[in-house]
């Protein structure tokens, strides 16, 4: 299991393991799409569940900014994008 705990003031989440391992931040990017930013130094392997709770912490996160993204571009030419 893996815990997302809001930063104070910021729009981004501490993430860490529910034993207390500090795994990173997810954070905002330049584009406005959430990254992952990993604090792990000790070269850790990571397991596919444990990517797959981040993934789709992401995907929750980025939902409404996705969805505002596509309508959008919904009237930009095909030839443009």
């Amino acid at each position: 299991m893996v815990i997302f705990k809001k930063i104070n003031d910021s729009t981004g989440y501490a993430v860490s393991t529910k034993n207390g391992i500090f795994l990173g931040q997810l954070m905002p990017g330049d584009d406005g799409y959430h990254i992952f930013f990993s604090e792990d130094t000790r070269g850790a392997a990571w397991s596919g569940w444990l990517l797959r709770e981040i993934a789709d912490k992401i995907d929750e996160l980025d939902k409404d900014w996705n969805e505002q993204v596509i309508k959008a571009l919904e009237n930009v030419p095909k030839d443009v994008i």
